[in-house]
């Protein structure tokens, strides 16, 4: 029986720590990730420059690594409509809206023939941190967290997660464990670009709020 003091602990760490980073995807792949994203809408006018570039490389990351995609930034960076252009890539897969309570609850496992299926697909979690926590028997209960663990453990296809938080706060909302297995499955994505959101609808004209017509007389007024 072999002795922990016969064990060579700094050769352990050592290994660990020279550990091979994982494998860049060559400039070819970049370029036709970048390409896939323009047919699927989200292209380099509408992301910027540094976004789309980034998240070309994500892509060609994700493929030759085989994990998925953690994207980040502030709100209306174009998270969401990221997955949705490179969700056709990975089915199957399951897309989770987590801001949507009926559907975040599915990954407490109360759905069972749902659950396992979502463990052998890929699967999409969007707006992490958006959800409000379960309750099961007066116990708090993090179901997206849960689900995440879950599928570290035993999930078969690729993890997608997308949220507004930093990963301080993830760490401080869920534990530092939640986001060191996230980290284990995707390839982090972080979009610094301005807010979409403003821009997807033309402002009302100012004459729509203006009354072309003369103001009502008052009752009563002079003569």
């Amino acid at each position: 029986m072999t002795s922990l003091s016969s064990i060579d602990l700094d050769s352990i760490v050592r290994e660990i720590a020279e550990a091979a980073p994982p494998p860049e995807p060559p400039t070819e792949l970049v370029a036709k990730a970048g390409a896939y994203l323009e047919r699927r809408g989200w292209t380099r006018a509408v992301a910027g420059e540094a976004d789309f570039a980034a998240a070309s490389l994500a892509l060609a990351r994700c493929d030759v690594q085989r994990r998925g995609i953690f994207a980040f930034g502030r709100y209306g960076c174009g998270k969401t409509a990221l997955l949705t252009a490179i969700r056709p890539l990975f089915c199957p897969v399951h897309f989770v809206p987590l801001n949507k309570p009926d559907l975040a609850a599915l990954l407490g496992g109360g759905d069972a023939d749902w659950l396992d299926d979502a463990l052998r697909s890929s699967v999409m979690l969007d707006d992490l941190g958006s959800e409000s926590a379960g309750s099961d028997y007066g116990v708090k209960r993090e179901y997206a967290a849960e689900f995440i663990v879950r599928y570290h453990q035993c999930g078969r296809g690729r993890l997608f997660v997308s949220t507004n938080l930093t990963g301080e706060e993830i760490a401080e909302r869920y534990t530092a464990r939640l986001t060191s297995r996230i980290k284990d499955l995707c390839v982090p994505l972080h979009l610094t670009g301005a807010d979409k959101r403003m821009w997807t609808k033309a402002p009302k004209p100012l004459s729509q709020f203006i009354n072309s017509e003369s103001p009502a007389q008052p009752k009563g007024g002079a003569a």
